[in-house]
């Protein structure tokens, strides 16, 4: 079953888990914060850093590389925009220093900043009449 922009249901779904992974990944740090500070003894300024990095590298993507995903590069931007956030997940992971964790959430929300725009388009040209619930949907 196709919707009238071509994105079939699956994919569709695909995307709604992909959009809400992301948002995951994104998030959860907020609740390992206290942790990470502890265990690593990082200063309370660099809290700030962890979760602010990942603010301003998404901030900064959207700003710059959304217009092209309205031009064509939607498909090229969820697959780099995914793996780069994939790389930034991973990173943080394995990181233990105050620099490697800031740096590895400015990866993630730079790969973010590429994904969510793209993520935007390809649902709302798929809706068709149904923008806002496509929209409603990926939120």
């Amino acid at each position: 079953m196709t919707s009238a922009g071509g994105l079939t249901r699956s994919k569709r779904y695909a995307l709604y888990l992909a959009c809400g992974l992301e948002a995951m990944s994104y998030g959860a740090v907020y609740a390992l914060l206290v942790p990470l500070q502890r265990r690593y003894h990082i200063p309370t300024w660099g809290l700030g850093a962890i979760a602010g990095g990942t603010f301003l590298a998404q901030l900064v993507a959207q700003l710059t590389l959304a217009p092209f995903a309205d031009r064509g590069h939607s498909r090229l931007m969820l697959r780099a925009g995914a793996a780069v956030a994939a790389v930034g997940i991973i990173w943080f992971g394995l990181g233990d220093s105050l620099w490697q964790l800031v740096l590895a959430r400015v990866v993630l929300g730079f790969g973010s900043g590429i994904f969510i725009p793209a993520a935007l388009r390809v649902v709302i040209t798929a809706a068709g009449e149904r923008q806002g619930r496509a929209i409603g949907y990926l939120t």
